[in-house]
């Protein structure tokens, strides 16, 4: 926008503005910056909502870079994080907002009020592009497409005049509707059983969720199966049967019988539970998961694996162990610059050089929003492997002596370029799956696993 204007070109299209539009200017000096206009902040209104005149000033939040606003650049994308708090017009200009120096003061201008929002905020609330410059990329790539199409058209009725094709077979040599599931990619047609076969996984039966509600809601730990199951949306697993069996055994009850009328034996339906007597030892079984903290706050993506398994520890009122990886998110995404590292002269003499502060800070940060979840307290350790990995330094030297590298690259695609960092971490990863990385947690000695 700033490039827009300094070249004279309008930001927004000829005819439309913003309903409000207010530019927040800094208090602080900054040699870095020769404009005290940091940027301009538009601000749409309506019928709803208060007018921008109503918020008296806006606060940036940024004292400590590392937990409020920063800006976070590598080769590939830049992250631009703002925290801002808005002070009520009468509490603006006490002593104490006085005497911040991280206020930012927001000089408003307020639009026309209107009963109804103008035609002018909908063409700012739309994704359609307004720069000019967007405008005539957008033209290009639309050109360029077109073009692409037509020429893929002319190609294809060449071929279909030179050598006739059965219509049976399109299907199958057609690659565009081809299923891909990686981990950075989902595309084409999604075969859930071949994906079930790709992946070496078993489907969730009937029988073996109506298994697993026999030793979590007829024991009364919760009231129903988790909806992700009762609506497939997990439909399939690895060892869930090794599962029911061990609390099978915990609880002393029996299989349910694989004969069952499929509307008779639905899961989660409700049934009379019947007394049992309630085990005397441990629960033998304990769950693991993790978060690689890679930014500020997680999305609702993050969060499916985390509901789930606050579903099973309060199902199977077991122990479970949360892994904060940010050693792992350091070394496939930190930056190292040896230029930058201090050479004992200076304000941070002992400066490393490098941003693995950020990256543990962050396992902070995501830490509040796992605990939101509703994990049982006194069955829930979350730990940092930065803080933690000591304890379970002997467990990895194990799985470092039965791996080889071939078998890493192999399974994680490393090649000679990538740092010895990755091609270790993948033990530090399986460690917590041995009770004995926890002696003091789950009480498993510090023995091998």
């Amino acid at each position: 926008a700033e490039k827009a204007k300094k070249e004279g070109k309008d930001v927004v299209a000829a005819g439309t503005t913003a309903a409000s539009v207010g530019r927040l200017v800094s208090s602080l000096s900054s040699s870095s910056c020769s404009n005290v206009n940091t940027f301009s902040l538009a601000l749409l209104h309506g019928t709803k909502l208060l007018p921008p005149s109503k918020l008296g000033a806006i606060k940036i939040l940024r004292d400590n870079p590392r937990n409020e606003s920063n800006v976070v650049c590598n080769k590939k994308k830049a992250e631009v994080t703002v925290k801002f708090s808005v002070v009520p017009p009468q509490d603006y200009g006490s002593d104490g907002d006085d005497a911040n120096a991280s206020l930012v003061e927001a000089v408003v201008v307020d639009a026309m009020e209107l009963e109804t929002p103008p035609s002018s905020v909908e063409a700012c609330t739309s994704k359609d592009v307004r720069i000019e410059e967007g405008m005539d990329y957008q033209r290009y790539m639309q050109n360029a497409a077109a073009e692409a199409a037509k020429a893929a058209a002319e190609v294809a009725t060449t071929a279909s005049k030179s050598k006739p094709v059965d219509a049976s077979t399109n299907a199958a040599t057609d690659g565009s509707d081809e299923m891909v599931v990686t981990a950075f990619e989902v595309s084409g047609s999604i075969d859930y059983t071949k994906l079930i076969e790709k992946f070496g996984s078993k489907p969730l039966t009937p029988y073996l969720l109506r298994r697993l509600e026999n030793v979590t809601v007829k024991r009364g730990t919760v009231p129903r199966l988790h909806r992700f199951l009762r609506r497939e949306i997990f439909f399939s697993h690895r060892d869930i049967e090794k599962i029911c069996e061990l609390l099978e055994g915990w609880y002393g009850v029996a299989p349910p019988p694989e004969d069952v009328d499929e509307e008779e034996g639905r899961p989660g339906q409700q049934e009379q539970q019947q007394e049992q007597q309630q085990p005397t030892t441990p629960c033998p079984i304990y769950l693991y998961t993790g978060r690689g903290p890679s930014s500020a706050a997680m999305h609702l993506g993050h969060l499916v694996p985390f509901l789930f398994t606050a579903w099973l520890q309060k199902a199977f009122q077991c122990p479970l162990v949360i892994q904060m990886t940010d050693d792992e998110k350091f070394i496939f995404k930190g930056e190292y610059a040896g230029e930058r590292a201090g050479d004992g002269t200076g304000a941070e003499p002992n400066r490393t050089g490098d941003d693995l502060d950020r990256f543990a800070n962050l396992t902070t940060e995501n830490a509040k929003d796992i605990v939101a979840c509703e994990f049982l307290e006194d069955k829930t350790f979350l730990f940092s492997d930065l803080d933690y990995v000591g304890r379970m330094y002997p467990n990895i030297v194990r799985i470092w002596k039965a791996v080889t590298v071939n078998q890493v690259n192999g399974i994680f695609g490393f090649d000679g370029g990538s740092n010895i960092g990755k091609i270790a971490f993948p033990a530090v990863q399986a460690a917590p799956s041995f009770g004995s990385s926890f002696p003091n947690v789950l009480g498993g000695g510090g023995g091998g696993g």
